[in-house]
């Protein structure tokens, strides 16, 4: 027979190895779709954007699937290093919240909701306070994106720039009465009144 104490351990524990394993799957399904974007944005290698037949972006899912199951082994082989994990994960989603809250802050204008925004953002900074050094991944993360979009940025100004200044003059289409066009010359205007 088996003892209702040990029944009740096995159902708790097939529970939450499921729940741990819809978790898993969630995280790898949308976090798949946020590199996919990336990669189309051109923020990551191009390559992890490409989908399969059925629109699943498959490099990216395995290159999350991998990353995970990796971080799973190194847990599995060093208990002691599961509670890092834990604690620098949670550092990472507390740094996310910040920047929403900063990003809320120089949006909002009523008041009450900047002195509310306020409160949070110092509730997230003391609750960061304590584990600065976990949050270091995130920041670095946060950091050499935030310098691969400025760098992509002053790249893309100085061809932009470049092209301006090597640009011959051509025709332009000028709309006239609705849905009709006709080429103009720069620099010729046309009198609307």
């Amino acid at each position: 027979t088996i003892e209702p104490a040990a029944l009740a351990t096995g159902v708790i524990t097939a529970l939450a190895l499921a729940l741990m394993q819809v978790n898993a799957n969630s995280w790898v399904w949308g976090m798949s779709r946020l590199v996919r974007s990336a990669a189309s944005a051109g923020r990551l290698p191009r390559s992890l954007g490409a989908l399969d037949g059925r629109g699943v972006p498959r490099r990216a899912v395995g290159l999350l699937s991998g990353g995970f199951l990796v971080t799973l082994g190194l847990a599995a082989l060093a208990e002691d290093l599961v509670t890092d994990l834990l604690v620098t994960a949670s550092a990472g989603f507390v740094v996310l919240y910040l920047l929403a809250v900063l990003a809320y802050l120089r949006r909002a204008r009523a008041t009450g909701r900047r002195a509310l925004a306020g409160l949070l953002l110092i509730v997230l900074v003391a609750l960061l306070a304590n584990d600065v050094l976990y949050a270091l991944p995130a920041l670095g993360v946060i950091g050499l994106s935030a310098a691969a979009s400025l760098a992509r940025a002053r790249s893309y100004s100085n061809q932009t720039m470049s092209r301006i200044i090597s640009a011959r003059p051509r025709p332009a289409l000028v709309m006239l009465s609705g849905a009709r066009f006709c080429r103009q010359k720069p620099g010729s205007a046309r009198d609307a009144g």
